[in-house]
């Protein structure tokens, strides 16, 4: 999976490598002064060079500001679904962990939808081989379901076991829902 920090090393990269390649290595041969073993190189190398470090430097950080907010950009270009960033709820927070774990649920659960009809209008005999996918799907869908009565019902003293197992559930479900909806789409 590419993460933000990927896409951001990424640009910071491409951005030397075109600076570098746009500017090129000017470096000018050294000179004698007539003595042996005595060389002075021209002074403005060491301005070239330092202002290539400016550069990229500034390259970088534009870079890291540029990608801070790329992935909220992706989520709403492609539709916004619920935020699934569940690792920064402790127990006072449960109320608001639980109404997006909901919406999570829901957005999931319409996709599994639209899977199970993409495959139920197809051929029987393809309905035969995707019958697997759909039993995952069932499966899947119904321990995050449990998972999610665990959380909605927890206590200052289980939150603690409840919510690693929702998160579990969670991306269980979708790494399911994917795979189906690979499946799916290489066999229909």
């Amino acid at each position: 999976m590419i993460t933000q920090w990927t896409i951001v090393t990424a640009r910071a990269c491409a951005v030397c490598t075109a600076f570098v390649l746009v500017c090129g290595c000017n470096r000018q041969p050294a000179v004698s002064n007539g003595e042996t073993n005595s060389v002075s190189a021209p002074t403005d190398n060491t301005n070239r060079w330092s202002g290539t470090l400016d550069a990229t430097a500034n390259a970088v950080a534009s870079t890291k500001e540029a990608g801070s907010n790329a992935w909220e950009k992706t989520k709403q270009a492609l539709g916004a679904s619920p935020s699934t960033n569940y690792f920064g709820f402790d127990y006072s927070k449960k109320n608001d962990f639980v109404a997006e774990a909901q919406a999570s649920i829901d957005d999931l659960n319409k996709k599994a939808s639209s899977l199970s009809q993409r495959i139920s209008s197809a051929s029987e005999s393809k309905k035969t081989n995707l019958q697997d996918t759909v039993n995952h799907l069932n499966e899947y869908q119904g321990e995050l379901a449990k998972r999610y009565d665990d959380v909605k019902n927890a206590t200052p003293s289980n939150w603690d076991d409840a919510k690693p197992g929702f998160i579990k559930a969670y991306y269980d479900l979708k790494a399911t829902l994917k795979a189906g909806e690979d499946s799916v789409t290489a066999k229909l």
